[in-house]
C-alpha cells in the first residue's frame, strides 16, 4: 500500500511550469470564492449595512456571497447597493473589446 503524499510536497515535485499553472488557478479560485465578500469589505460595508440597502436580511447577503454561480442580476444588484457602477465587457483574441450594454450602468456608456 502506498503512503499518502502531502499535496504541497507533490506540487513541489512537479515541473516549475506546472507549479505556476496550479498557483495561478488557485488564485483564480480564491478570487472567485471571495469576490463579492472582498468587494464589500473593500468598501468597508458590513453585511447588515448592505442588507439594509438591499432591503433584505443579513443572512441573504451571506448567501449571496457564498454562492458559487450567482446570477448576473444578483451581482449587478450587489454592486449597485455598494455604490458601484457595473460594467461588463468581453475580449476576443481577434477583435477589440466589446461592452455589453445590457449589463452596464447607463451613466458609463
Amino acid at each position: 500500500m502506498k503512503k499518502p503524499v502531502n499535496a504541497d510536497d507533490f506540487i513541489k515535485s512537479l515541473p516549475r511550469a506546472s507549479q505556476k499553472r496550479i498557483e495561478a488557478r488557485a488564485q483564480e479560485l480564491i478570487a472567485e470564492v471571495e469576490g463579492l465578500q472582498a468587494l464589500r469589505k473593500m468598501r468597508r460595508v458590513t453585511q447588515v449595512e448592505l442588507a439594509e440597502r438591499l432591503q433584505t436580511k443579513q443572512g441573504h447577503v451571506s448567501e449571496m456571497e457564498r454562492r458559487n454561480d450567482p446570477h448576473i442580476s444578483t451581482i449587478l444588484e450587489y454592486i449597485r447597493a455598494l455604490g458601484g457602477k457595473p460594467f461588463f465587457g468581453v475580449y476576443f483574441d481577434d477583435d477589440s473589446p466589446v461592452l455589453l450594454e445590457a449589463y452596464t450602468d447607463p451613466d458609463l456608456n
